[in-house]
């Protein structure tokens, strides 16, 4: 087995994540962003989201994202955290988890 492509993004403002470029995605968060992806496979795949040394930094998600109970998650917005965020896109849906507030 292979180990999936990693991609780096620096998200602030509009941040395009193409999951077509690797299955895992660490995105540091340097200001407000509002995400959009691409994916043509259904497949899993998953966001490390960190936020910068200033911290308080949110997100929009794409309109095509679905939470548990349709309720987006609270991110940590303490500066120099992670969320991992993993998405099941099933072809036309994002179904997204996420797991909260590691100091990575």
């Amino acid at each position: 087995m292979s180990n999936p492509k990693v991609q780096y993004v620096n998200a602030n403002g509009s941040s395009f994540i193409d999951f077509e470029n690797g299955k895992v995605c660490i995105v540091t968060l340097n200001g407000n962003s509002t995400f959009s992806f691409n994916a043509s496979n259904p497949d899993i795949y998953v966001i490390q989201l960190r936020q910068d040394a200033t911290g308080s930094r949110t997100v929009t998600w794409p309109s095509n994202v679905v939470w548990p109970s349709n309720i987006s998650p609270t991110l940590t917005t303490t500066p120099n955290y992670s969320d991992i965020i993993t998405f099941i896109w099933n072809g036309s849906r994002f179904i997204g988890i996420s797991t909260n507030n590691f100091n990575a």
